[in-house]
């Protein structure tokens, strides 16, 4: 690089008035410039979108996702920014990208998203991510400072947004902030002078225990007791040279001491006319050309000032001789480079691309001219940055990833040198990179690189495969590349790195249409491999190629492998959250209970939970479901409570009614007299309703049979459980038959005991007969009457009616031998009626002992 001519400069003579009085006050926006797309950055856009939002994997690693995202918010593309708001908002979105997202914003100029970091804030904290960018809000610069100072103040924001911009102002340490958080603290609102209090106090530690000792302290803070700074406030106020200053030539110690006071006061005129143009002394240049990159542009109404800014240090660059101020240039025009991209004449260019050479300046140099040359995004620098990289052979890895970083940003295709590059690259780290880029392009050449490396194992590191192998999975998603698809089940799957062949298997899942069969084969071998991400990929992959079979293809796996039921478990999930409705994961838990893995459904309705599905019609089904699946593995006790959330929170008749029948169902499987009572309430009710559908009818009544019968009354369960059940779900009715036939055993064999005991008044053991029927009257009162209402002969109608007398206490009617038909009807409703009255008792008797 030829050596830069600088012209000899001299010291200012006195600091004059105008300098000394141009005191910058006030709050700023940040800036918000939004630069307009080329077609060709627009298309390295997409492909780079393409991989954050259809690249589940991509999502998990954060220094990739980091990269990528800063990446898209150096592009100043109000698309790139909208998909990164809507990621940083959405609930769903993976946390690491929500973290990188946010960590970058604060941390990396323009800060375009911190109100939407803010607002992610307020809504949720998930797993504590406002403490682990705790980091990133202590190193924010003056920019990030001062906006979260204007939504301290914003009366138009939600007290709780204000109150999280409070919190993470604090988070920064800045001074600044103590001015808000006092007037917040004597604030009308209750929650936010809690909060603001909080804050005071986290910046300066028991600095304060009354809002009236916050504003003494900050106006404390607000003098400045720096002589310096007290002969510049004499010099504004009595705007003349304080006694003692020489009236000749500034001395150099004494001029620099004032400029560099006076930097942060200066207007953007003076920093480049007196500073950076005009000022011979190396450190003040480089001080006020790092001004330049925090100035606040935003403030007045000079729209090109960042223009201006940029033109002046270009200007500067070309005769730049000192290196520490030359650094400080390339980086602040990088900063500004977003303002001149599309107007940087061809000598500035030639003066920038010389730096990038070998030899031509100082490494740190050459570093910072290579990423100027990305941020400006010139089509002309490809050559010579392509050239820079071959000079540099295998000596300076750090330059030619720089330079691999310059490239990415030029919308140039550059698909046949990088894949040259790649065929020949040896280092990882490089050929990694080399990768990255390739991975924009949808050529086939490309795929046919990534697919050799992805074979090339003595080559390619792990790492390296990785890439390789999520450049193919990107391709397949976004174009159904057959080749990419076909090198990631031929070498992705067999890799012997598991990262890779998570990779692949995950991969294949993306795309939808029908299922190959030979993917599918080999996803199925692939869920058996030994690693646990591997298999959760691969399951995960054969789920959304052919759903409708995922049960019968895992099912085999569910009870020896966790990974994949939880897999399995979590596409229902999110298909649920997705679409809101449960009628995929309905399905597939019937057809987990079809094959007998109802403990299996359980856990996948379990895992619905409100912040996947919250309260509606469909969550009713979902919890309906769960509780008719608990009921079948016999937990009622888990099914009770919330089969009774369930009816409580029902509004619908309708849904209300079976979830009551279900509630029943559990407090009669539990068997305590208590619930066996409460059910038999419930179901008597419900019936005479008359809402029940035919279907939810017959489950009513067989559920009120079974709990008559764990009550003890055989007879009144069978009235009930005899009933016509033709035409209905066959659960249902061979639950009904099942009881009823329980229910007829049971009052049969009763029915003999009290037979027995009716013979065997009239006999030798009548005493005992009689004590027996005496000691359970009411039991024996109910089966009297059934019998009497059967009609019996003559003879029986005798024995039975001196039964009747034993259990009511009374006398038996006596009936002649040739009593009519209308006597013994009237007798038989007299004893029926007298039996009526004889309290039931719910413990069968016994007979007596011969």
């Amino acid at each position: 690089m030829p050596t830069p001519v600088r012209r000899p400069r001299l010291l200012p003579i006195v600091l004059t008035l105008s300098c000394a009085t141009a005191i910058v006050g006030g709050t700023s926006p940040l800036p918000t410039a939004i630069a307009q797309e080329t077609p060709a950055e627009a298309r390295a856009l997409d492909a780079d979108l393409e991989r954050l939002r259809n690249s589940p994997f991509f999502a998990r690693d954060p220094q990739r996702v980091r990269d990528l995202v800063t990446s898209l918010l150096k592009r100043g593309s109000t698309r790139a920014d909208g998909v990164l708001r809507g990621l940083l908002l959405d609930a769903r979105t993976e946390p690491n990208v929500v973290e990188q997202i946010a960590s970058v914003t604060v941390l990396a100029e323009p800060h375009r998203l911190l109100d939407d970091v803010v607002d992610r804030l307020r809504a949720a904290d998930p797993a504590g991510l406002e403490a682990r960018l705790d980091a990133g809000f202590t190193r924010s610069d003056a920019a990030v400072v001062r906006r979260l100072v204007e939504l301290c103040r914003d009366p138009s924001r939600t007290v709780a947004y204000r109150r999280t911009a409070v919190r993470l102002l604090s988070r920064t340490g800045d001074v600044s902030g103590l001015a808000v958080f006092a007037d917040l603290w004597a604030g009308p609102d209750r929650d936010l002078r809690e909060e603001a209090r909080a804050a005071f106090d986290a910046v300066v530690p028991g600095g304060a225990v009354t809002v009236e000792e916050a504003r003494v302290l900050v106006e404390r803070i607000r003098r400045d007791d720096v002589p310096l700074a007290d002969l510049l406030r004499r010099m504004l106020r009595e705007k003349t040279q304080p006694v003692g200053l020489p009236t000749g030539p500034v001395a150099a110690d004494d001029y620099r001491a004032i400029a560099m006071e006076m930097l942060q006061k200066a207007t953007l005129e003076q920093l480049i006319r007196l500073y950076v143009l005009g000022s011979p002394l190396p450190d003040v240049r480089a001080a006020a050309t790092k001004r330049l990159a925090t100035f606040p542009y935003d403030e007045g109404a000079d729209a090109d000032g960042r223009v201006r800014a940029a033109r002046a240090l270009f200007q500067e660059l070309r005769r730049e001789d000192t290196s520490a101020v030359e650094n400080e240039i390339l980086t602040t025009l990088a900063v500004l480079a977003p303002s001149v991209r599309g107007n940087v004449s061809t000598a500035e260019m030639d003066a920038l691309l010389a730096r990038v050479r070998p030899g031509a300046a100082s490494r740190e140099t050459r570093l910072r001219a290579t990423r100027l040359v990305g941020e400006l995004r010139d089509e002309r620098a490809a050559p010579s940055l392509e050239s820079a990289y071959l000079s540099f052979g295998d000596s300076d890895t750090d330059a030619r990833l720089a330079i691999l970083d310059a490239l990415q940003e030029l919308p140039v295709d550059r698909t046949e040198w990088l894949v040259a590059r790649t065929a020949a690259e040896r280092r990882p780290d490089v050929l990694r990179k080399l990768v990255l880029l390739l991975g924009r392009s949808r050529e086939a050449a490309s795929t046919e690189a990534f697919a050799t490396l992805l074979r090339d194992r003595d080559r390619a590191t792990p790492d390296v495969r990785r890439a390789a192998a999520e450049a193919l999975a990107t391709q397949w998603a976004a174009s159904q590349s057959a080749a990419a698809r076909a090198a990631l089940v031929a070498a992705g799957l067999k890799d012997p790195d598991a990262d890779v062949r998570t990779v692949a298997a995950g991969a294949l899942g993306i795309a939808g249409g029908a299922p190959d069969s030979s993917v599918l084969a080999a996803l199925l071998e692939i869920v058996k491999d030994t690693d646990g991400g591997v298999r959760h990929a691969a399951a995960r992959s054969v789920i959304v190629l052919d759903e409708s079979r995922a049960t019968a293809n895992l099912m085999g796996r569910f009870t020896d492998d966790s990974v994949v039921f939880e897999a399995y478990r979590d596409h229902f999930v999110d298909v649920v959250r997705r679409d809101q409705a449960p009628d995929r994961m309905l399905a597939a838990c019937d057809a987990l209970a079809a094959a007998g893995l109802r403990p299996f459904a359980v856990q996948l309705l379990e895992a619905t939970t409100d912040d996947v599905l919250p309260q509606s019609r469909g969550r009713s089904r979902l919890s309906m479901s769960l509780v008719a699946l608990l009921l079948d593995e016999g937990r009622p006790g888990d099914a009770e409570p919330r089969a009774r959330a369930l009816v409580r929170g029902l509004t619908d008749d309708a849904t209300r009614d079976r979830a009551t029948v279900l509630l029943a169902r559990a407090l009669t499987a539990g068997a305590r007299p208590s619930g066996l009572a409460e059910a038999e309430q419930l179901l008597v009710a419900i019936r005479a309703s008359g809402r029940l559908d035919r279907a939810s009818d017959i489950d009513a009544a067989a559920t009120l049979g079974d709990a008559r019968l764990r009550r003890g009354d055989p007879l009144l369960a069978l009235e009930v459980l005899e009933i016509d059940a033709e035409g209905v779900p066959a659960p249902v009715r061979l639950r009904l038959e099942a009881l009823r036939d329980d229910a007829r055993v049971r009052v049969e064999a009763e029915r003999k005991v009290l037979l027995s005991l009716v013979d065997g008044l009239g006999g030798s053991l009548a005493a005992e007969c009689r004590a027996a029927l005496l000691a359970k009257p009411g039991r024996a009162a109910r089966f009297l009457s059934r019998e009497l209402a059967l009609r019996p002969d003559f003879a029986t109608t005798r024995r039975l009616l001196d039964a009747v007398a034993v259990v009511t206490g009374g006398t038996a009617p006596r009936l002649a031998d040739d009593a009519s038909a209308e006597r013994l009807a009237d007798v038989v409703a007299t004893a029926r009626k007298s039996l009526a009255g004889v309290p039931f008792d719910s413990v069968p008797f016994e007979p007596p002992v011969k």
